[in-house]
């Protein structure tokens, strides 16, 4: 993912760090910035994807043994996401009224 990051940060145009005064400041560290901010957003999902699948292996174990490429999940931590996503957007309307009255408005 890190890779995406630095092609992301290599091809910003210059024109558009010139026109930027906050990237402007930086000057050529403006590019190292950007991609700075590209690898937190990646390591703070990879973490969460990481999470996830611990989760998953923990309380499900076994149960959760399907094949996942035939929904586009590439890895593990993909699935992962993909089962929590899944979880969390069937569930009952008695555990989103618990939800609610225990967290508030999610």
């Amino acid at each position: 993912m890190w890779t995406d990051c630095i092609d992301m940060a290599e091809s910003i145009p210059q024109a558009l760090i010139d026109n930027n005064p906050m990237m402007r400041m930086m000057g050529p560290l403006a590019r190292f910035m950007k991609f700075m901010v590209c690898k937190k957003m990646c390591t703070k999902h990879m973490c969460g994807a990481a999470q996830a699948s611990r989760m998953m292996e923990k309380f499900h174990g076994a149960e959760m043994n399907f094949d996942a490429s035939e929904f586009g999940a590439q890895d593990k931590y993909e699935k992962a996401m993909m089962v929590a996503m899944v979880m969390t957007d069937s569930k009952s309307p008695e555990m989103e009224f618990i939800n609610h009255v225990f967290h508030g408005e999610m």
